[in-house]
């Protein structure tokens, strides 16, 4: 006994002593860290770890001192059940611990509305992701305004695919000096709310908007080292791409622009019939007079070098280029394309395509809207061109032959029945050191007047087609998401069936189950 009592004081002022050093190592650690800054940080982290290391020692005494007690308490059954209640929250949780580690580094989310509202278009994806710089997007959106709401959950969206961009939101009415700073740094950016910013490195972009569309063509300007040229041609009565009347094409200039193309118009009396060298895109939109030998021949000796035409003819004109599409085995008919079944409210000679044949410019594309079109029929293709149909009516459209009559009824002797085609696409193929050259053909020029260029595809339509022409096939127009509402459209059986089976066949089956029941009690 008397052996034990000194061993076991000893432990215990050991025990005490190192609790006690603990406590003040721990405690000289934080006051030294926030009072006396000049004092090493080595010697702070050292006084840290001292600290730890004595808890530890504390805690491994006092089981040593209390061994007997353990010993004890853990013959119980108490303590074997709680220890086993122990071990299974440690391990629940273990797991929960592994589960939320896994999921900070792995992300996976699903977006199950119809049109994918809540996720970016596969075009936006692959633009960031392949993002080799980092860009930093300033947005100065008020305090509660519903645009600032959405563009953070949009920029959430791009955060998922991408870590190359970031975000700083700056609202002007609260943070004065941040906006002063920035617009003094950048004296050409616009000063208005609700704009956004992007910079890669000295480059500042400014995006059109808050949408998906905005900010990825912001992007994709800003990333872009050369702009591209997109010539609308002038002087034979074309559409003006400057017009703001419904007869104008200044929302198809804007979406160019959006879009990273630098939109010029060209006249051919001007530059002596020479296209600029810079053309990656020749536009032709609904030539009203013919255009001259001389033109004519400077148009087909540019796309016989590689160059691209969007050639747009309506019906009753004759341009000229009629004779040039028809050497790659398209016609424009001379025509007018009736279409009884797809139109819009009712008027024949304004069909709506609503499917489309296979192709990079039609992918995922809403019904377009073609206003007194002209059809365009497809020859045999010479050696090295291949020509696709890309909008044709629907089969119960017809080409009417005689534009003089006015009727849309179909007459079997004269005029051709359908489906017709509306739009056309060629390639060539490259051959040496001459790249290979795209057209394509629309018997229409209205569908991107301002009347009609907003309505139904008609926008996605002509940026899809300018990308791929200008051979950029990847960037093709990211279609608005309109949260349209669902309705479900029931026949009558099927009504009656709802009616039967939940209104009338859910109280009857109950009143019946009740029936038998007592019966069977009173049988009893």
């Amino acid at each position: 006994m008397s052996t034990n009592q000194p061993n076991n004081k000893a432990l215990d002022w050991g025990v005490t002593l190192i609790g006690a050093l603990a406590i003040v190592l721990l405690a000289g650690a934080l006051i030294i860290a926030n009072f006396f800054p000049k004092v090493p940080f080595t010697v702070v982290t050292g006084m840290r770890y001292g600290g730890f290391v004595a808890i530890a020692l504390f805690v491994i005494g006092s089981g040593i001192q209390n061994k007997d007690f353990l010993k004890d308490m853990a013959g119980r059954r108490t303590t074997q059940n709680g220890a086993n209640s122990l071990v299974l929250t440690i391990a629940v949780l273990a797991i929960i611990g592994l589960l939320n580690w896994f999921g900070t580094r792995y992300h996976h989310r699903s977006d199950l509305t119809s049109n994918q509202q809540f996720s970016l278009s596969p075009q936006s994806k692959q633009l960031v992701k392949d993002l080799k710089s980092e860009l930093k997007i300033t947005a100065f959106i008020r305090n509660g305004d519903m645009q600032g709401r959405q563009l953070k959950d949009l920029m959430a969206e791009y955060g998922y695919a991408t870590d190359k961009l970031k975000l700083e939101l700056i609202d002007p009415d609260r943070e004065p000096g941040k906006v002063k700073l920035f617009f003094e740094s950048h004296p050409t950016a616009s000063q208005r709310a609700n704009v956004l910013m992007i910079e890669n490195g000295s480059k500042l972009t400014e995006a059109q908007g808050v949408t998906e569309q905005d900010i990825t063509a912001a992007i994709l300007k800003s990333t872009q080292e050369k702009q591209l040229n997109v010539y609308f041609l002038t002087g034979h009565g074309e559409l003006d791409m400057d017009g703001f009347q419904q007869e104008g094409m200044s929302q198809a200039k804007q979406s160019l622009e959006k879009q990273n193309y630098k939109v010029q118009k060209l006249s051919l009396f001007e530059t002596k019939n020479a296209i600029p060298a810079d053309c990656d895109v020749l536009v032709v939109a609904g030539p009203r007079q013919s255009l001259m030998p001389q033109e004519i021949k400077t148009v087909e000796e540019y796309v016989k070098k590689g160059g691209k035409l969007y050639a747009m003819l309506p019906p009753g004109s004759n341009s000229g280029l009629e004779t040039i599409l028809k050497e790659y085995g398209i016609t424009a008919e001379s025509d007018l394309v009736v279409d009884p079944r797809a139109n819009l409210f009712g008027d024949a000679a304004v069909p709506v395509v609503q499917t489309y044949p296979a192709h990079a410019i039609t992918q995922g594309l809403r019904p377009t809207i073609f206003p007194a079109a002209r059809s365009l029929t497809v020859g045999q293709a010479p050696s090295g061109v291949s020509v696709t149909s890309l909008a044709e009516a629907s089969d119960q459209s017809f080409s009417k032959r005689n534009l003089k009559d006015r009727s849309a009824s179909f007459n079997p002797s004269v005029d051709k029945k359908g489906p017709v085609k509306l739009a056309v696409a060629a390639t060539t193929t490259a051959s040496g050191s001459i790249k290979a050259s795209r057209m394509l053909a629309i018997g229409n020029a209205q569908f991107i007047s301002n009347g009609f260029y907003s309505g139904a595809g008609n926008a996605d339509f002509f940026i899809n087609s300018v990308n791929w022409l200008s051979d950029q096939d990847n960037l093709v127009s990211i279609p608005a998401k309109n949260n349209e509402p669902k309705q479900l459209f029931l026949t009558n059986q099927q009504q009656n069936t709802i009616f039967l089976t939940t209104v009338a066949g859910a109280p009857a089956a109950m009143l019946l189950a009740g029936g038998f029941v007592w019966w069977r009690r009173r049988r009893s």
